[in-house]
């Protein structure tokens, strides 16, 4: 009798327990593909509970017999959900993917809208999810953490990126499809952009003359902003960084400190959106002879959408306000003090875009844009001769009209844009020159069939009395559901900058002298590459392509003083050709639901026209980045190595980063990175910033 009562006892208590819960099942599939995921994580953190994914794609838990019940669903490669669950048993979830990005919308390759793996043109695309892991702050620090640049320096310290063996000078930079004033030595410093307020950046690899006009001869590098959101958000950021050694000794340590702060609001059907940075680095060494003892910058980025109603009108406006003080002394092999530099810098930009749909068929988009760009330079030191003083304006008014009309099995495009720079520089032989250049551009993009697309588009450019023409065509056929091939050809130029035709510069203190020449003609080249795409949607995803570019009308400085005179002179001319050719291979894969690996390797032949070796060349690179989600750390961690040969050295230099990410809760998070681990620099060549480690906490109210 005793034995029935304790196994009627056990069965009650099992009853009860069971009466408590319920059990749920479910299937994790991509959203676009409705292929189902492996190893993504089902979980209630409150509770405790939680399960993963089978081969299927499907879950089964047991939960509380509670009215509401909250799940999260996460994935490495996909973007984190929270969904709450109510009555119901079997639960379908669709994961968007942010890692292989087989459906990412880029705009920049061709003006229209693409899906990545449809796009015609060579792309890449770094989205919000790997900005955030990757820990930079500028566009420069994200651009060394993408294993698609080579790494080049230049003597002020910034990465001199490189897309398909050309470099920064030939690539264009936009916002927001607008291009940003204020070239030092013919680049934007991307130092000087933030990323508070940015959504992803697009990099189109190959000529773009033949929709973006001059400057876009190696590439075009588009940072989107963000626009409309669901809720109303606030984030609050701070970063310490400490750099060498680990010296954190707060009263003397060479350190930096970043407050930022952004948010979003709803006002009925317009989002603002709104970030504020500052940022301050004291005993800033960089290991070249010019030593930044303060670096300050200060931001501030607003931007506003408003979609009519039905969408029939769109418009965009967006305000970028930039400065940054750097102070930096020179010094002698004894310690003495040679001079003292002081360098200002302030940047402004604006833009409305106006979109309307006219019907289902027809866009019209409206783009203004005016960027402002003051940089002031003080120097002084053991005697007058080193006194200077240099005053720079660079001002860019521009305009775009384009129409977008798509009909069957044709997108076509039209569009006009007029670019007005103004330049201010005491350095030019009459201190003020204002230009004028205006485009017309045609593009049709027709699919003639299912896996065949084929893309022709010719610009028009006058600047000057100079008339040039750039032609583009494009190919992509999509052999079967797993491999897809792209080819593409197109001419690029790029016109002398004002420095180039104008400079007239004597540096006293060196002994040399710069003059310009107006009479340049522009660099020209003509590309052409191919692409081998294979995806296979669940986890990989390979890319190999090969390039060739033809180069003419090089302007370089040349010496046309004898040198016998003590007074170098030097003078800029069309006196090279130049061939740029390699071969880069890109794999992304999914190792499992906590793991993934991207892989670049990248084999560069750039010569002269004689046969020579370019010495700013980097014929050998090779990059991996892991993004690791431990479970044991509660944290994503993401590891980056990076590896380069240089030509002019013939060695390799290595690149090792850190960066680890710990939720504290769903409002704060916490970062720690430690960048440059084995503290490599190189007094002459770069990288000039050795190891550096930050902290920073991170409040997000969403």
């Amino acid at each position: 009798m005793r034995r029935i009562f304790q196994i009627l006892f056990i069965f009650l208590i099992i009853s009860k327990t069971q009466a408590n819960t319920r059990m749920i099942s479910g299937v994790v599939k991509n959203f676009h593909t409705d292929i189902p995921i492996v190893g993504a994580n089902i979980y209630n953190k409150a509770l405790n509970l939680g399960t993963t994914s089978d081969a299927n794609g499907n879950f089964f838990f047991e939960r509380p017999i509670e009215k509401e019940f909250k799940i999260i669903i996460s994935h490495i490669a996909y973007e984190d959900l929270e969904i709450k669950v109510t009555d119901e048993i079997n639960i379908l979830v669709l994961m968007r993917d942010i890692f292989l990005q087989f459906n990412d919308i880029v705009v920049t390759g061709t003006k229209c809208e693409y899906a990545l793996s449809d796009s015609p043109i060579i792309s890449e695309v770094i989205n919000n999810q790997q900005i955030e892991r990757s820990g930079a702050m500028n566009l420069s620090e994200l651009l060394q953490s993408n294993l698609g640049m080579s790494m080049n320096y230049d003597t002020h310290g910034p990465l001199d990126y490189n897309i398909h063996g050309l470099g920064s000078k030939y690539i264009l930079i936009l916002r927001d499809g607008a291009p940003i004033a204020g070239k030092f030595q013919d680049k934007v410093d991307l130092n000087q952009i933030l990323l508070s307020r940015v959504d992803r950046i697009e990099i189109v690899k190959g000529p773009g003359s033949a929709i973006y006009g001059s400057d876009a001869m190696g590439g075009v590098i588009n940072i989107i902003t963000s626009k409309e959101f669901k809720h109303n958000n606030y984030s609050i950021n701070y970063r310490k960084t400490f750099f060498d050694n680990y010296n954190i000794d707060l009263d003397n340590s060479h350190s930096g400190d970043v407050y930022s702060a952004r948010f979003g609001r709803k006002l009925n059907n317009i989002s603002l959106q709104s970030s504020i940075n500052y940022t301050n680095f004291t005993n800033y060494d960089i290991i070249e002879p010019l030593d930044h003892s303060i670096i300050s910058q200060q931001n501030i980025d607003i931007g506003a959408s408003w979609p009519s109603p039905k969408r029939s009108n769109e418009v965009d406006i967006n305000f970028y306000y930039f400065t940054e003080n750097v102070k930096d002394h020179d010094y002698l092999a004894s310690g003495i003090e040679l001079s003292q530099n002081e360098t200002k810098i302030t940047r402004r930009e604006a833009s409305i875009k106006l979109k309307t749909n006219l019907n289902k068929n027809l866009i019209v988009n409206n783009i203004i844009s005016s960027s402002n760009y003051n940089r002031e330079f003080r120097q002084k030191g053991l005697d007058s001769t080193f006194a200077m003083y240099n005053l720079s304006k660079q001002n860019i008014f521009d305009y775009e009209l384009n129409l977008n009309f798509n009909h069957s099995v044709n997108a076509f495009i039209i569009g006009y844009e007029m670019t007005k720079p103004y330049h201010e520089n005491g350095r030019l032989n009459d201190s003020v020159k204002t230009l004028l250049s205006k485009g017309l551009f045609l593009q049709n993009d027709y699919k003639f069939s299912d896996n065949h697309t084929i893309l022709f588009g010719i610009r028009w450019d006058r600047y000057d009395d100079v008339n040039v023409y750039s032609p583009r065509i494009a190919f992509l056929k999509n052999i079967n559901q797993k491999f897809t091939l792209r080819s593409s050809y197109g001419k690029g130029y790029k016109t002398p900058s004002v420095s180039e035709r104008f400079m007239d510069f004597h540096n006293v203190s060196q002994g040399y002298k710069v003059t310009g020449n107006k009479n340049l003609l522009p660099e020209e080249s003509v590309g052409l590459s191919f692409n081998l795409g294979y995806q296979n949607i669940r986890n990989l995803k390979l890319d190999v392509t090969f390039y060739h570019n033809n180069f003419k009308n090089k302007i370089l400085t040349k010496r046309v003083s004898d040198n016998t005179e003590s007074l170098a002179i030097f003078q800029y001319e069309n006196i090279s050709r130049a061939q740029y050719s390699g071969i880069e291979i890109f794999t992304s894969h999914i190792i499992n639901g906590s793991s993934t690996l991207k892989s670049n390797f990248n084999i560069r032949q750039n010569i002269d026209g004689e046969g020579n070796h370019l010495d700013d060349s980097v014929p050998l690179s090779f990059g991996v980045t892991i993004n690791r989600r431990s479970k044991l750390l509660g944290s994503d961690i993401n590891i980056k190595y990076l590896s380069n040969k240089r030509q002019i050295t013939k060695n390799y230099f290595n690149i090792v980063d850190i960066v680890v990410t710990k939720d504290i809760n769903q409002y704060l998070k916490l970062k720690f990175a430690i960048k440059n681990i084995t503290n490599y620099t190189d007094r002459y060549y770069g990288p000039y910033i050795g190891r550096s480690i930050f902290l920073e906490g991170i409040f997000n109210r969403n």
